[in-house]
């Protein structure tokens, strides 16, 4: 501030004490200088003679100036994505992503994250990607730590990396600690690996530049501007594009859920029951509904057929058990005698069947 004052006084007080043939027209104390009658003083002296003068304006405009603490602009709170029925994840409503937004999603992503020329709007398109592959609204995962040396907490979702691929290690999956290791597309890893500091204990948002809006609203406000929507609805399109897409693949509400559980939200005790007996996300058929609908999602296919691995509370039984299972039942329908036993062993076979993941 001191630097900023003292050079226009050098100027004036060298432009006041050249001898002119109006010097004697000033008053002493302004030719004596600002050394001198001090700087207010000799700034009212020089308002009274002539108030539009530059230098009066300068120096009010220089008292104006406060200091303030650089702060960045914090992202909303976090909140669980709403749970949705089979009949809203269907391709009927309105909600439903259009075919032309779909196209123009694409091509925001593929121009804003190439790699060879990548453009203002990198980061709002990171983001995009980022929350359309996790399933996950922007501000939840800013408080993601990102990287192999991130603060390793329980029940939080984490991002490492596996040479120059990222990885995420969904943590809560409604079965105690047991983390998913799943595989990002490219454009999620090469973006992430752009904001990568390589070293230190890292939020997502800590490695984002410094921002006076908040980057939840910055990336969902520029995918407005660019599908021509409002932000609520590039918020809608963006957290439930890929569960969508999964349901009209897999008609499997159970796994689109487990999806979307995260360390807010676990998931309930029947579609549990089902992942563990049934559904199996680390199964090939599971890991490639996965990415088969994330590849429609944000059309980024990898190089690699990559596989979810994940740890369940318990396995599904094998073909083994499950023959051992009907033949009990059966033996048990022969010998059934009264209306209620022979009612009793039918009803054990058709839950045996519907357990084993078919519809009624």
């Amino acid at each position: 501030m001191m630097a900023s004052l003292n050079a226009p006084r050098r100027l004036i007080v060298v432009s006041m004490r050249s001898s002119t043939p109006s010097q004697a027209h000033f008053p002493q104390s302004l030719v004596d200088g600002a050394d001198k009658v001090g700087y207010p003083a000799w700034i009212e002296k020089i308002s009274e003679i002539d108030p539009d003068i530059e230098i009066v304006n300068i120096y009010s405009r220089l008292l104006a100036i406060q200091e303030v603490p650089l702060k960045r602009a914090s992202p909303r709170p976090e909140r669980p994505p709403p749970r949705l029925s089979e009949r809203q994840l269907r391709s009927t409503p309105w909600h439903f992503p259009r075919p032309r937004e779909i196209k123009r999603l694409h091509a925001f992503l593929f121009r804003e994250l190439s790699p060879f020329d990548p453009s203002r709007s990198r980061h709002e398109a990171g983001l995009i990607a980022l929350s359309i592959a996790v399933c996950q609204p922007i501000q939840n995962i800013l408080s993601w730590p990102v990287g192999n040396h991130a603060i390793e907490r329980s029940g939080v979702n984490r991002i490492v990396f596996e040479g120059i691929h990222a990885v995420w290690l969904k943590a809560e999956h409604g079965l105690g600690n047991n983390a998913a290791k799943i595989p990002l597309n490219i454009l999620c890893s090469w973006w992430l690996s752009f904001v990568h500091p390589g070293q230190g204990k890292h939020t997502l948002h800590d490695l984002l530049p410094y921002s006076a809006t908040a980057w939840d609203r910055r990336a969902y406000d520029c995918l407005a501007n660019e599908l021509g929507c409002s932000p609520q609805r590039a918020e809608l399109l963006t957290r439930d594009l890929l569960p969508r897409l999964l349901y009209e693949e897999t008609s499997n509400a159970a796994l689109v859920d487990f999806w979307r559980a995260d360390k807010i939200k676990n998931l309930d005790r029947v579609n549990s029951i089902a992942l563990t007996h049934y559904l199996q996300p680390s199964g090939k058929r599971t890991s490639e509904s996965y990415y088969s609908s994330q590849k429609r999602a944000t059309k980024a296919s990898d190089a690699r057929a990559p596989e979810v691995e994940v740890q369940l509370g318990s396995s599904r039984l094998t073909p083994e058990e499950t023959k051992k299972i009907v033949k009990s039942l059966l033996a048990y329908q022969d010998a059934a005698e009264t209306p209620i036993e022979k009612h009793n062993a039918i009803a054990y076979l058709n839950a045996l069947h519907l357990l084993d993941g078919h519809r009624a």
